[in-house]
């Protein structure tokens, strides 16, 4: 097996957890500041959650 070794198990381990948190990162950029999804951003969805009535405009 190729984990046998407790040290070379260990140093894939450490590889792995530092490539998911990688991953998961480069997927939340993505999901937040890519052009091709603004309507997750809070910058376009705070001008149209108050747009239909106008007694809550202030």
């Amino acid at each position: 097996s190729i984990f046998r070794n407790p040290d070379r198990r260990r140093r894939y381990f450490v590889h792995f957890i530092q490539f998911s948190i990688d991953y998961r990162y480069l997927i939340s950029y993505q999901l937040f500041h890519s052009p091709h999804t603004l309507l997750y951003s809070y910058q376009n969805y705070e001008p149209y959650q108050y747009r239909g009535n106008s007694n809550f405009r202030g």
